[in-house]
C-alpha cells in the first residue's frame, strides 16, 4: 500500500516535475561536484586552484616533454592545470605527446582532468601558430573588427578551437574583450576595436565559436585594460574610471560574454583607483570590489574566475609571493595563474586555511566551480 505523502513532499514532487531536463542535469552535476570536493584533502583542494607553467613544478629550464620527472612531480602536485607557451612547442607530434602524457599523469594523480592552457588569439598573437602551425593562422581581432563581420569572429574562434583540441589543449585564454581606441596601444592588434557594442558582439560570437569546437575559453582582461594608463615607475596599469563609467564602456563586452555563458573570466592586474574602500590601488585580482562586488554582484557571474598571469614583472611588488593566492581567493577568484613562486603560494594558502584566515568553506566554493568546469570536458 502506497504511503500517504505529506504536503511538503507533494510540493517538492510537483516542483521537481516542473524542472526542465537541463535544470535537473545541472542539479545532478552540482551534487556530483560537491561529492568530489568533499572527498578531497585540504592539500588536494589547494592544488586545484593553481594553473602553473610546467617548469614551475618540474624544475627544468624548458619543458618540451612529459616523462618520469613530470609524472613524479604531478603526483606530488596534482594542480588544476598547466599553462604552455611557444618555448614548450616544437612540432605537432611533440605537442600532442607532451599534452597527452601530462593529461594522463594529472588524471592518475587527482582523478580529474587538467586544464591544458594556451593563449591563442589568432592573427600574430598565438604561440601555437607562431611555433610551427603557420597554415593554421586565422585573422586577428583587429582585422575582424575592422570588417564588422560578426560571423568572421565566430568562425575564427571555431577554427582556433578545433586545431587546439586536435593537439590536446582544452582551454584557450582568449578572446580579448578590451576596448582599444589608440593604435599605439599594446592591445591594438588584439582588440576588436573601440566601440563597446561592436566589441561585445564579436566577443560573444567568439565565445560561441569556442563552445562549438569543444574548447573552453576565457574572456580577458576584466574589467577592461584597453584604455588603462601606465605608471612610468613600475609599469603597473591603473584606471581612474568610476563604476558608472566602467559599466557604460569597458564592462559591456564582458557582460555580453557572461550572457552567452562564458566558462571563465580572467581578472586583470590593473588597479581601479576609484573602486572599493581604500583598496583601489590593488591589482584587480586582489580587489573584492572588482571581483566580488562588480563581477559576481553587479554582473551576476557564476562561473570560474581566473587571475591574470602573476609572474609578470610589473606586479612583482603587488604582494609577497606567499600571499598571492590568499589575496586572490579573498577577493573572490577561483584559479591562480602562474604565481611567482608556486611552492610559496601553495604553502601560503594552506597555512591561511589552517589558521582560519580563509575558511575551508570559502575554498570549497572555488574548488566546486573548478570541478564543475572540468566535468564538462570531454575525454
Amino acid at each position: 500500500m502506497r504511503h500517504l505523502m505529506s504536503l511538503g513532499e507533494v510540493r517538492q514532487e510537483e516542483q521537481e516535475s516542473e524542472k526542465s531536463p537541463e535544470e535537473l542535469a545541472a542539479e545532478t552535476a552540482r551534487e556530483h561536484a560537491k561529492q568530489i570536493v568533499d572527498g578531497l584533502s585540504l592539500e588536494e583542494k589547494v592544488a586545484q586552484v593553481f594553473v602553473v607553467r610546467p617548469e614551475a613544478i618540474t624544475g627544468v629550464e624548458v619543458a618540451t616533454e612529459a616523462g618520469q620527472t613530470t609524472r613524479e612531480t604531478i603526483s606530488k602536485n596534482p594542480v588544476c592545470g598547466l599553462m604552455y607557451s611557444e618555448q614548450n612547442l616544437v612540432d605537432e607530434k611533440q605537442t600532442q605527446k607532451l599534452l597527452k602524457n601530462t593529461q594522463n599523469y594529472v588524471k592518475d594523480a587527482s582523478g580529474l582532468p587538467a586544464l591544458l592552457c594556451v593563449e591563442e588569439e589568432g592573427g600574430s598573437y598565438g604561440p601555437v601558430a607562431n611555433a610551427y602551425m603557420v597554415n593554421a593562422q586565422v585573422a586577428g581581432a583587429a582585422r575582424i573588427g575592422a570588417s564588422n563581420e560578426t560571423e568572421d569572429a565566430r568562425e575564427a574562434a571555431h577554427q582556433v578551437g578545433e586545431y587546439l583540441s586536435e593537439l590536446g589543449f582544452n582551454t584557450n585564454i582568449a578572446p580579448v574583450a578590451d576596448i582599444v581606441s589608440s593604435v599605439e596601444s599594446d592591445l591594438s592588434e588584439r582588440s576588436f576595436g573601440d566601440d563597446p557594442q561592436k566589441v561585445a558582439s564579436m566577443v560573444a560570437a567568439q565565445v560561441d565559436g569556442y563552445a562549438r569546437s569543444g574548447e573552453l575559453c576565457a574572456v580577458k582582461h576584466f574589467p577592461g585594460i584597453g584604455e588603462a594608463e601606465k605608471d612610468p615607475h613600475n609599469g603597473r596599469l591603473y584606471s581612474h574610471r568610476t563604476l558608472d563609467e566602467l559599466m557604460e564602456r569597458e564592462v559591456v563586452p564582458f557582460a555580453a560574454a557572461i550572457k552567452v555563458d562564458v566558462p571563465i573570466v580572467v581578472v586583470s592586474s590593473m588597479s581601479c583607483l576609484e573602486l572599493g574602500n581604500g583598496e583601489g590601488d590593488l591589482p584587480s585580482w586582489m580587489s573584492e570590489a572588482v571581483v566580488t562586488d562588480l563581477l559576481r554582484g553587479e554582473l551576476g557571474y557564476k562561473g570560474v574566475v581566473m587571475t591574470d598571469q602573476l609572474d609578470d614583472e610589473a606586479i612583482a611588488d603587488a604582494c609577497d609571493p606567499a600571499d598571492q593566492a590568499v589575496r586572490a581567493i579573498k577577493a573572490g577568484c577561483d584559479i591562480i595563474v602562474c604565481p611567482q613562486d608556486y611552492e610559496r603560494a601553495y604553502r601560503g594558502l594552506i597555512n591561511a586555511v589552517e589558521e582560519g584566515d580563509i575558511s575551508e568553506k570559502r575554498l570549497d566554493e572555488s574548488v566546486r566551480r573548478i570541478v564543475l568546469l572540468k566535468e564538462g570536458l570531454s575525454d
